[in-house]
């Protein structure tokens, strides 16, 4: 699908009409983004808002059993418990205005390891998944059974492809960390334009960098700020990095790289 303002708006009204393949594939999108086309300006780390998760959860309340639904969700809520860890222990009083505490991250830990099992039963062969299910239980903090084992990130073992965008903004002694993990080009091109959408230029940093991983090495980095104009991006004069291997399916984490699928975006 070439993604622009035309099909964007036929995915999302398929998918509002209850269309569940285009839900997924509109979940999908909204996942790469902090607050989904047309959101409200981005106030550093803190405009993200997981947009992508009603639609998941209206997806899998039609298709319970749907492989790709459940794996996106719960890499999704890993990486909220992720983020709500961060700031409950840097700034618990900023956590506690939104409702977030000890508790909530163990819900959504208990929502994950049930959709990590789910997952397991509906895919028993791993031919959706693979060991990436492990890496996601290791994010977890959750056993992995006996037999099951990540990826090694070696051409003979294996090893997910990805693109990953790097924004990082220093406020004195704080970091801004922004992250957009993606393996479509399309899609990192689109996710990218609406990250420097929201922060009205190239990222919060004005010098965000694009690396493509791929056996869990790095095969070339791009400097955007060279390729950014008056009007944005100019895509075609920025050649993405090619990736061999198999794409990182939505959802999983990057093994041993300490990111998750999609948009991130915490404070260190």
């Amino acid at each position: 699908m070439t993604i622009n303002d035309e099909a964007i708006e036929h995915l999302r009204t398929a998918a509002a009409a209850g269309d569940t393949r285009a839900a997924l594939g509109w979940s999908r999108l909204l996942c790469l983004t902090a607050a989904g086309p047309a959101g409200p300006a981005a106030d550093g780390a803190e405009g993200q808002t997981w947009p992508e998760e009603p639609w998941l959860r209206a997806v899998l309340r039609t298709r319970p059993r749907d492989v790709p639904a459940m794996t996106l969700l719960a890499g999704r809520l890993a990486q909220q418990i992720d983020y709500w860890r961060n700031m409950t222990e840097l700034n618990p009083s900023d956590a506690e205005e939104f409702g977030e505490d000890d508790t909530t991250i163990g819900r959504r830990r208990a929502e994950a390891a049930d959709l990590l099992a789910r997952i397991r039963a509906a895919d028993p062969e791993r031919h959706l998944t693979g060991p990436g299910t492990a890496e996601l239980a290791a994010a977890l903090e959750l056993p992995v059974p006996p037999g099951e084992t990540a990826a090694g990130p070696s051409r003979d073992g294996g090893g997910h492809s990805c693109y990953v965008l790097e924004d990082d903004a220093w406020s004195g002694s704080v970091v801004h960390r922004t992250t957009i993990v993606a393996s479509r080009p399309d899609e990192l091109r689109w996710a990218c334009d609406q990250w420097f959408r929201l922060t009205d230029g190239c990222g919060l940093s004005g010098s965000a960098t694009l690396t493509g991983y791929a056996y869990g090495e790095r095969v070339g980095v791009v400097e955007l700020a060279g390729h950014f104009g008056d009007t944005g991006m100019a895509w075609d004069d920025c050649a993405l990095p090619d990736l061999p291997g198999e794409p990182l399916p939505p959802g999983l984490p990057v093994p041993g790289q300490d990111l998750f699928y999609g948009f991130a975006a915490r404070v260190e």
